[in-house]
This record gives C-alpha cells, structure tokens and sequence, in this order.
C-alpha cells in the first residue's frame, strides 16, 4: 500500500490491516517508538468529509486501542 510505505520512509513500522476479511475500518496500523497510530485511508472528491465518517472512524479506532492496549498488557 502505498500510505504505508509513505510512513515506513519516515520511520515508522507499518502492518497493512484489512484485505478478504472486515477490518473495522482500520488500514494501517503505525507504530512509532511506544507509540501506536490507527489509520483509516479514504479516496475523497470533496475537500470536506462529514460528520458521521468522523465518528465512524473514530468509534473504530477506540475499539481497537483497547483490544490493542489489553494485548500489550498481555504480552508484558
């Protein structure tokens, strides 16, 4: 994917989400150091997005962190 190699050029490592199966919105996930990014990709025509995709995305991203943060734990 192209977003991802964008990102792994500037330092980040970067794991393609999604393909055959639902990905709860979520294409790449970063990470960066301790840090972790969620990233959903869009193709958009219009410069502005809504409302709802906003909260889509950001519902996806909440629900991930937490299965993500708990799995961290886990492996601690």
């Amino acid at each position: 994917m192209l977003v991802g190699e964008a990102f792994r050029q500037q330092g980040y490592q970067a794991m393609e989400n999604g393909g055959n199966g639902p990905d709860d919105g979520i294409d790449l996930i970063l990470r960066k150091g301790d840090v972790l990014f969620l990233v959903q990709c869009k193709q958009w025509k219009a410069f502005r997005v809504s409302v709802d995709v906003v909260r889509e995305s950001s519902a996806s991203s909440r629900s991930r962190c937490g299965s993500q943060r708990h799995a961290d734990k886990d492996e601690a």
